[in-house]
């Protein structure tokens, strides 16, 4: 626990004013009630006094009440505000950590629960800090300031009301601490809800044709029924263990009642004593009521906690510098044994290659043969189990890390386009990419169909995974953002599966045409690429 409240509090640092401020306005309005108390038990036992007296009680009364309200609701606004400014960097920050974070970490956690621990898991995070352990501080303070006080006025009823609560909350504690690991438990089957229905929205059209909606819906009604088992026995905890509060409530109330009743009768209890009692017990009830509420909150928390501490600490990549080799680059491979986790076959079994500077390969093989993966390789998004990877120059070797990656243009298979304008989506690839470069990468990836054919050019807004673009056209311009890119090594994986024979041809002249020095290795399964590279290499 101690580790987890530490994590929460390092998260604030640099933001602490945000937390202090509205803490310091709820513990000032702890005082001013007492002193409301206090003035009103002092109205009702000066009741005879003259008029002046009780005018000035009255008119402290007044402006105590109103500073109350006014720090209460000043606590409010500046919660909230918190709340959302605190939310929003820690989103950004993991966000940013995971794009940081090594790619064969994040291989194990599905998009959908990335989403997941980025919306949900922070939203939870947030509250907690700027709610949940403030309050349980100004209910701490609450409770120690009104206990004093009562004990000055009638310490035995004090005594007896504040033994109460402690005893009905240890009878719940019993429950209380099942919840953290069926919180543990929500979070977990929330992630899968979230994950199956991400993945199979992204491929509605696909299964619509199959016919398999009900199918599907009936799927994601067994995830959200499991789901919805672990919330209601969460809830059955929650309500039992709140119950036994209640019923501390309830007996402080017949305490003060009963204890009233008799010491009028034998005048040692007044009517003033009496009523700062019935106002004071809420004050006494109201830190065990946030007790009761909150620390079942923090112990939800602690699932999110350890769902952003995962993310939080896998392990980054150095991004802190770029090795850029001048001049046109070569990749060398040497002896290189390379498995995926969790499978026992071989990818790459002493693999051996050079490819030369300014040449241009073609890798050719079977489906899953290995031919992508040399690619990721090059790219250090995975690494060798055994042998050598690097890229070289005319003056120096270097080893593929995270750091070398700025040498490599890289355009993966399949779609690729996010939402947003085409010129938004070119941008990627070099975000000081002049208009003029723009227009010549799109003409050498035979995309200047943008410029000719398309009413807003540049500025024609496409929807998620290129939507309103064919196949063609979304990998053409995915082509075109990549040789915007300033790597001198041109990765193509299947650059022109989606293309025609005639665009293929005027894309390949193109390509060749233009290549400037750049050494280029293709992937493709197309026999009209052989016609324009210096080698083909083909995995058996």
């Amino acid at each position: 626990m101690k580790t987890k409240i530490g994590w929460l509090i390092s998260l604030t640092k640099g933001y602490r004013k945000l937390v202090f401020y509205p803490l310091m306005l709820n513990v000032l309005s702890v005082f001013l009630s007492i002193a409301f108390v206090e003035l009103t038990k002092i109205l009702f036992e000066g009741v005879n006094n003259d008029v002046r007296f009780l005018s000035f009680c009255i008119s402290l009364l007044v402006i105590t009440k109103v500073l109350e309200l006014f720090c209460e609701q000043r606590e409010m606004y500046l919660r909230e505000k918190a709340c959302a400014k605190l939310e929003n960097i820690y989103t950004l920050r993991l966000f940013e950590n995971t794009f940081k974070s090594a790619r064969h970490e994040l291989q194990n956690i599905h998009s959908g629960d990335e989403m997941s621990r980025l919306t949900t898991d922070v939203s939870v995070i947030a509250q907690c800090v700027t709610y949940t352990i403030p309050t349980i501080i100004y209910a701490s303070v609450q409770l120690i300031a009104t206990s004093i006080y009562l004990l000055f006025v009638q310490s035995s009823l004090t005594v007896a009301i504040i033994c109460i609560m402690p005893i009905m909350i240890l009878l719940g504690k019993q429950y209380t601490k099942k919840i953290v690991p069926i919180s543990r438990d929500i979070r977990l089957e929330d992630s899968s809800v979230n994950e199956y229905m991400q993945e199979h929205l992204q491929k509605h059209e696909m299964l619509v044709s199959f016919g398999v909606t009900s199918f599907i819906v009936d799927k994601v009604r067994a995830l959200q029924d499991k789901l919805f088992s672990s919330i209601k026995q969460r809830i059955f905890l929650d309500v039992v263990a709140e119950s036994f509060v209640d019923i501390g409530f309830a007996l402080g109330y017949l305490a003060i009642i009963i204890w009233g009743v008799f010491g009028i009768q034998n005048e040692t209890f007044t009517y003033a004593m009496l009523i700062v009692f019935m106002q004071l017990v809420g004050q006494l009830q109201r830190p065990f009521i946030f007790f009761k509420t909150q620390f079942p909150a923090l112990m939800n928390s602690y699932a999110s906690i350890e769902r952003l501490q995962e993310l939080e600490n896998m392990e980054k990549e150095d991004d802190t510098y770029n090795v850029h080799l001048e001049g046109t680059v070569g990749v060398k491979f040497q002896n290189v044994f390379f498995k995926y986790l969790k499978s026992d076959k071989w990818v790459l079994n002493d693999f051996t290659f050079d490819f030369k500077p300014g040449s241009i390969t073609a890798l050719i093989g079977e489906t899953g043969i290995g031919k992508s993966t040399i690619l990721r390789l090059i790219l250090a998004f995975n690494t060798p189990n055994k042998g050598y990877v690097g890229l070289y120059n005319s003056h120096k070797n270097v080893s593929v890390n995270s750091s070398t990656r700025c040498n490599c243009t890289y355009v993966p298979q399949g779609n690729t386009i996010l939402s947003g304008t085409i010129r938004y989506n070119l941008k990627i690839g070099n975000l000081h990419a002049t208009d003029r470069e723009i227009n010549e990468a799109l003409y050498n990836a035979a995309a200047d169909f943008v410029l000719n054919d398309l009413p807003n050019g540049l500025d024609t807004v496409v929807g998620e995974n290129g939507l309103g673009l064919s196949e063609g056209q979304a990998q053409r311009i995915a082509i075109a953002r990549g040789l915007l890119h300033n790597g001198q090594l041109l990765l193509l994986d299947e650059p022109t599966s989606a293309l025609d024979d005639i665009t293929e041809k005027i894309f390949l002249d193109r390509l060749h045409s233009k290549r400037s020095n750049k050494t280029i290795i293709i992937i493709s399964h197309k026999k009209e690429v052989g016609n324009y590279v210096d080698n083909t290499l083909m995995l058996e």
